[in-house]
C-alpha cells in the first residue's frame, strides 16, 4: 500500500512537472509572437528607390518618409551654382540617406528609429525673409502709415521714436513724417534684399516742439 500511493504521489508530481512545462512552452510561443510583432511594426519597407526621390520638391518627399514612418527626419540645404529661385532645381532633392546611405532599392528594409537626410538645392537665403520694399519708399511718408506698412509686411518689432525738430516755418508739412527707418542697423536696405526674420527696426520722425505748439 506504501508503494502504491507513492507511485500514485510521483504520477501527480510528474502531471504537475508535464503542465508547467506545457504552461511555459505556451508563454514561449506568445512572446516569440509578440516579440515578431513589434519588430514588424518597427519595420519600414519602402515602396520606391531613392532614385524615385530625386528632383521632387524636398517638402513633399520629407511629408512622405515621415508618412511612412520615419520618426527623424532632417533637411539639409545645399547651397549650389544650378539654385536660383528661376532655375529648374531650386528645392529640389538631391539626394536621401537613411543611416547615411543612399542609393537604397525598392523593398529594402528600415527601421523606424532609422535617421534620414535630404539634401536640396537652395539659392542661399534659407531662413530669410525678402523686404517687398525698400528704405526710399518709407522716408518723408506719415509715420503711422509706415508703421502699417511694417507691420502688413510680417515687421512687428517696431520702435517708434520722433525727433522734435519739425516747427512750421521750418518744415511746414513734415510734421508726423518718416525721417528714416533702420532694419538691424541698416537705413540703406533696398527692395528684394534679405534679411534675417524678425529683425529690430527703428523708426524716427518729425515731431513739432512742445514749446512751438499753441
Amino acid at each position: 500500500m506504501y508503494r502504491a500511493e507513492t507511485a500514485r504521489k510521483e504520477a501527480l508530481a510528474e502531471k504537475r512537472t508535464g503542465i508547467i512545462y506545457t504552461l511555459l512552452a505556451v508563454a514561449f510561443v506568445i512572446g516569440a509572437f509578440i516579440a515578431l510583432g513589434v519588430m514588424e511594426a518597427q519595420e519600414i519597407n519602402l515602396k520606391v528607390p531613392e532614385s524615385d526621390f530625386r528632383n521632387q520638391d524636398y517638402q513633399i518627399v520629407e511629408s512622405q518618409l515621415r508618412d511612412a514612418g520615419f520618426k527623424t527626419v532632417v533637411t539639409d540645404p545645399i547651397v549650389d551654382a544650378s539654385s536660383t529661385i528661376f532655375g529648374s532645381n531650386y528645392h529640389k532633392v538631391e539626394h536621401v540617406y537613411i543611416n547615411g546611405v543612399t542609393n537604397f532599392k525598392k523593398k529594402d528594409t528600415f527601421h523606424k528609429n532609422d535617421t534620414v537626410r535630404i539634401t536640396y538645392h537652395a539659392d542661399g537665403h534659407e531662413g530669410k525673409y525678402k523686404l517687398p520694399f525698400g528704405v526710399g519708399e518709407l522716408r518723408n511718408k506719415p509715420y503711422q502709415d509706415v508703421i502699417t506698412k511694417l507691420e502688413n509686411a510680417g515687421l512687428t518689432n517696431v520702435t517708434v521714436t520722433p525727433i522734435y525738430d519739425a516747427t512750421n516755418k521750418r518744415f511746414g508739412g513734415n510734421v508726423g513724417k518718416v525721417i528714416d527707418v533702420w532694419i538691424d542697423g541698416n537705413n540703406s536696405f533696398k527692395k528684394g534684399e534679405y534679411i534675417e526674420y524678425d529683425p529690430e527696426v527703428l523708426l524716427t520722425y518729425h515731431e513739432e516742439p512742445i514749446s512751438d505748439r499753441d
